[in-house]
């Protein structure tokens, strides 16, 4: 079993590996003529606006649309193993802090899990019971905290 962080990064060393070849990041003028540059871009060599501020070449489009779907695919199959999806989802939880904003939707979206999904009765009381053991953690960890820091404050 690969852990979720390796699944990851192997799916972002493919992003990273496509846009360094076919795009770039600008956030000025100057960084947008150097990566044109870069890019070797112009009326024959075309650019396309993506996400964040980036830039790619038209003619990779279809390219970046598949890279898209294969790691939305790698997510996918990583989900179907029900112990690497709950170390998924756990982590996940954890990243977007939903122990402060009791907000879930970033956590799903990270995994890839949309409406249909959700629509499974199995599969939504599993992210439930998920929530729950999370939270049980992290109050059991706060706990564990409150007696140690008035632990620390009898020392007087």
């Amino acid at each position: 079993m690969i852990n979720y962080q390796e699944m990851k990064k192997t799916v972002q060393k493919k992003f990273d590996d496509f846009l360094g070849e076919f795009a770039f990041f600008a956030f000025s003028d100057k960084q947008f003529e150097e990566g044109e540059k870069k890019l070797n871009a112009g009326p024959d060599n075309k650019l396309v606006r993506i996400y964040g501020g980036g830039f790619l070449l038209a003619s990779k489009v279809e390219d970046f649309k598949a890279l898209i779907k294969e790691c939305d695919d790698i997510q996918k199959q990583y989900n179907k193993d029900k112990k690497q999806f709950k170390q998924a989802f756990m982590y996940e939880l954890a990243n977007h802090e939903y122990h402060i904003r009791e907000d879930v939707r970033d956590t799903l979206d990270a995994l890839g899990i949309d409406e249909e999904d959700l629509k499974n009765p199995e599969f939504k009381k599993l992210i439930k019971s998920y929530i729950k053991e999370y939270m049980k953690n992290i109050n059991n960890y706060y706990d564990k905290l409150d007696n140690q820091l008035k632990e620390v404050n009898s020392w007087n």
